[in-house]
């Protein structure tokens, strides 16, 4: 009876194996004739599982040789799809940013538009966003140029859009300095690193709610995305006899990401590293 288990067991898994392969064989050939550049990265996931269900299947040799012959048969078309794929991406992309008024430079795997990056995956057909040259990551989507573009506009309007006042950033700002100034006992007119000042500026501008009751549902949402966005739109930095000053920073600074913050200095995706800030007193002559 042991015996007559361990071969109907052995035949039911071979059955269930050879319908996988079945499965994933149909599947591909379905795939090729539908769209096969379109599909191409699909394609490749699909082939990939067959190579593993034909390695681990009891089929006799003749029959593995043939099917693996054809798996490689596909690669080479794969290899083809694929170019073809990234062109086509490409161009939708590109035609698609430019109804939005933006600009496609860069090349794969890392595009550039405005004061964003976009990191292509093609193997994982995933997509990962970043604010400036690969400095804050924003989000993930799909290889897809029409979710591209939802997920661009979004942020954009989020970042770009919001109300600014030159004067009530920088009389904010100057407060969180001075308060950073004597946590750390220096003095004014001493720089001051960004990220100190930037955690300072942002108990500031929490509203009272959060003050009384300090819970995540009462947070005024800030960030260094946001941060760095507002240090760029700034259209003057003097107040009263005090100007704002921005360190460009040395090498050992740009080592630890939490060490500076990046700020464009234009919509194009130039920008500065900025690791020091400081109020400088503005003494008239």
């Amino acid at each position: 009876m042991e015996l007559k288990r361990r071969v109907l067991k052995t035949v039911k898994d071979e059955g269930l194996n050879i319908q996988k392969l079945l499965d994933a064989y149909y599947n591909i050939i379905k795939l090729i004739k539908k769209a096969p550049i379109d599909n191409c990265i699909i394609i490749k996931k699909e082939i990939v599982e067959l190579e593993k269900i034909i390695k681990s299947s009891n089929l006799n040799a003749e029959i593995k040789n043939e099917l693996d012959l054809y798996v490689q048969s596909l690669y080479v078309k794969i290899s083809e799809w694929k170019e073809k794929f990234k062109r086509k991406f490409g161009t939708e992309l590109e035609n698609l940013l430019k109804k939005i008024g933006f600009e496609l430079k860069g090349n794969y795997p890392l595009l550039k538009t405005s004061i964003y990056s976009l990191e292509i995956d093609f193997d994982k057909s995933q997509v990962v966003m970043w604010y400036g040259p690969k400095q804050e990551k924003l989000d993930f989507c799909d290889l897809n140029p029409e979710i591209i573009i939802q997920e661009i506009r979004k942020y954009n309007e989020n970042v770009t859009k919001r109300e600014f006042n030159d004067d009530q950033f920088l009389s904010v700002l100057q407060k969180a300095y001075y308060i950073s100034i004597y946590r750390t006992g220096k003095n004014k007119g001493e720089s001051i690193p960004i990220m100190d000042v930037l955690l300072d500026y942002i108990f500031l501008i929490q509203k009272k709610k959060f003050r009384e009751n300090p819970d995540k549902n009462n947070y005024y949402d800030y960030n260094r995305v946001l941060f760095s966005y507002d240090l760029y739109k700034l259209k003057h930095r003097n107040l009263g006899n005090h100007e704002l000053n921005l360190i460009t920073a040395t090498r050992a600074f740009t080592k630890l990401h939490s060490d500076y913050i990046w700020i464009p200095s234009n919509n194009k995706g130039d920008g500065n590293y900025i690791s020091h800030i400081l109020f400088r007193e503005i003494k008239n002559e």
